[in-house]
């Protein structure tokens, strides 16, 4: 995707996603549960939750994507 042409990147995330949807708080939050669900299941973190919270490992969410992340539920 990344190698495609900017205004076809846009047209297809605007295919999948209401962007109008996440300016409402309950919306964002319920969008922000299912993209960490989501990547839990698809990184097999299957351990304790609170322990890989202290953990430095490569199958952690990066801190730019919790800072996008933290930047949307601000906006």
């Amino acid at each position: 995707m990344s190698s495609m042409d900017i205004d076809k990147q846009s047209a297809l995330v605007e295919k999948y996603m209401d962007f109008e949807e996440l300016q409402d708080p309950e919306e964002l939050q319920k969008f922000i549960t299912r993209f960490a669900a989501m990547y839990d299941l698809q990184n097999d973190t299957g351990s304790d939750p609170l322990v890989s919270l202290f953990s430095r490992s490569a199958s952690s969410i990066s801190a730019d994507t919790l800072l996008s992340i933290a930047q949307l539920k601000n906006s």
